[in-house]
């Protein structure tokens, strides 16, 4: 109880701070200036030696006061700028940064993801989420800060667009308080990646589930044609900075389209009005191939009697792509 009412103090203080506007310095905003518009998970937080994006991160945080980053990290017009700011203020107080996260998880405001030579785009709760637990050690952040994030992640009504849950059904451990959350994030709200953190659980209940999906088939999926059409037609009429606002993170293709003819005309400054339209469904759940390549890594990690049929064509499977994606 007392660990709640802190995590709850430490939030309300945090959007405090963030509501009340400090004297932004000249030195902090010719810092926010260098900051650009692309994020690389992969480079954020290494040493100052670094060229580009972190080396501008750090020279923020060598410059900028406590109620300048709690203030940028809350209102700035910038997702960027705001992402930035997270990381200065992780620095400085990860168990503070912890409770921010938490506090925002379901946040859907969203900035350029580029890591190596892939680029997406991606929510800046997904990011806050990704470099606390990818970073965990580099930070000071503990197991149990970690157990927490995820936790919190798990119980969030909207995650499909947080790229880090992906990784959470990959590790989840077969711990009783999950099982019916992810039971729910599999029949309810379509996410193809819970079979794979449910199957560690060896119920039977779910040998069916997961000899039906090793044929690509699972209930209830979306017509993907029938949905992009409704789309379609409803975007019909709308400008592309419109377009670009409900932005969707699904299989949707016309909002690539939206997002040039946006970049076109407005240049960088689309980015502060980018966010999310959550879709309904997880795109891979509604492709067979998908579906039926997740059920063949169930199989292999979790082998059964009850698998014997597949177990085979698991193991080959697993043996062609394990180098690139297992």
């Amino acid at each position: 109880m007392k660990k709640t009412l802190t995590t709850f103090a430490m939030i309300g203080f945090a959007m405090l701070l963030g509501s009340c506007k400090p004297e932004i310095s000249n030195q902090t905003k010719l810092a926010l200036e260098k900051i650009g518009f692309d994020y690389e998970p992969g480079h954020v937080g290494n040493s100052g030696e670094e060229s580009g994006q972190p080396k501008h991160i750090l020279a923020l945080n060598a410059v900028a006061s406590w109620d300048e980053l709690t203030y940028i990290e809350a209102a700035d017009s910038v997702p960027m700028h705001r992402l930035a700011a997270f990381i200065c203020i992780l620095k400085r107080n990860p168990k503070y940064a912890k409770y921010l996260a938490i506090s925002k998880i379901c946040e859907l405001n969203g900035l350029d993801f580029v890591r190596g030579c892939e680029g997406r785009f991606e929510s800046i709760s997904a990011c806050r989420v990704a470099i606390m637990q990818e970073g965990r050690k580099e930070y000071g952040l503990s197991v149990e800060d970690s157990i927490e994030v995820d936790d919190a992640l798990l119980r969030a009504p909207l995650n499909k667009h947080i790229y880090y849950s992906n990784r959470l059904m990959e590790k989840l451990p077969p711990h009783p308080k999950y099982y019916s959350r992810l039971k729910e994030l599999f029949f309810k709200e379509h996410k193809l990646e819970a079979l794979r953190a449910l199957a560690r659980y060896h119920n039977p209940e779910l040998y069916p589930i997961i000899l039906k999906a090793a044929e690509g088939i699972v209930d209830n999926p979306i017509d993907l044609q029938a949905y992009d059409k409704e789309l379609e037609r409803q975007d019909k009429g709308r400008t592309p900075i419109e377009k670009f606002r409900d932005f969707l993170y699904g299989p949707y293709t016309e909002e690539f389209l939206a997002l040039m003819a946006a970049e076109k005309q407005y240049g960088n400054d689309i980015y502060s009005t980018y966010s999310f339209r959550e879709a309904p469904f997880d795109e891979w759940y509604n492709y067979p191939e998908e579906v039926k390549k997740m059920a063949l890594k169930c199989i292999y990690e979790n082998p059964s009697p009850a698998f014997a049929k597949y177990q085979k064509e698991a193991e080959e499977y697993h043996k062609k792509i394990h180098e690139y994606y297992w």
